[in-house]
């Protein structure tokens, strides 16, 4: 009980804002965490369409939902941070309160896509190098990735919702409506959505123009190296974060035939 005690304090220090007393008394519905190119844009434009509340990180996507004349309030509903211990929310995260959304996407997608495919031996050849010590690992944001899962790791599970990109991206319908509710959201708002779906996959598509895959291809990066090097990804992982990936991360292991 002590050290979970201690966890969980050690959560709320990291993630405790220290702002103005007027600060202090905003009020969000959840939080989410996601690691870069992990699907969020989709994701928000999703949620604030469908309740008409707004974001308070000012992303490229905030602009879509101005240009697409969506009804959004001045209340948000969410804060998105893709580096927790970095962002300065407008009052105290509260662990044992708050609502947390964690949106997953394959690591090996992802680390590709940021580091960049020739850069990727380099990558795994340091975290072989320092897999007993953490503190040496390569410096960079790819680290960010299991700062988030830890951190949601231990977060009380009555509060935490975790999406998985390649589910949302496969049956958005059921995804969506799972989020909406855990938000208890409009089901009047979602239906409406869902209804035409497919026109706002093409818009948020049309207006997310960095987006590589497009949605379309579950391992468009990963393609891009050996599957010798896909599965040097999965066994450092495993045994840089052997919890982690058995709790969150097996989905993503490379089946080779």
């Amino acid at each position: 009980m002590k050290k979970e005690f201690v966890s969980l304090l050690s959560i709320m220090l990291i993630l405790s804002i220290y702002g103005t007393p007027d600060s202090a008394q905003e009020k969000y519905d959840a939080f989410l965490f996601s690691f870069p190119f992990s699907g969020s844009h989709w994701l928000m434009y999703s949620i604030t369409t469908i309740t008409g509340k707004f974001w308070t990180r000012r992303t490229k996507a905030e602009l879509a939902y101005h240009n697409f004349n969506l009804p959004v309030t001045e209340a948000p509903l969410l804060f998105h941070t893709h580096e927790v211990e970095q962002n300065r929310f407008k009052r105290p995260f509260h662990p044992e309160e708050d609502k947390i959304i964690l949106l997953l996407r394959n690591y090996k997608e992802v680390f590709i896509r940021m580091v960049r495919p020739e850069n990727v031996t380099s990558l795994l050849d340091s975290y072989e190098q320092h897999q007993n010590d953490e503190d040496k690992w390569p410096r960079n944001h790819t680290n960010k990735y299991f700062e988030l899962l830890k951190i949601f790791d231990e977060i009380p599970n009555k509060n935490k919702c975790i999406v998985y990109y390649e589910d949302l991206i496969k049956d958005p319908a059921k995804i969506i409506t799972e989020i909406v509710l855990f938000l208890n959201g409009s089901q009047e708002k979602l239906d409406e959505f869902l209804e035409n779906l497919k026109l706002h996959q093409r818009k948020m598509i049309a207006f997310y123009e960095v987006s590589l895959s497009k949605g379309k291809d579950l391992f468009f990066h990963s393609k891009k190296v050996s599957t010798d090097t896909l599965i040097r990804f999965d066994n450092a992982i495993k045994k840089l974060h052997p919890h982690l990936f058995k709790k969150y991360l097996t989905r993503y292991e490379t089946v080779t035939k």
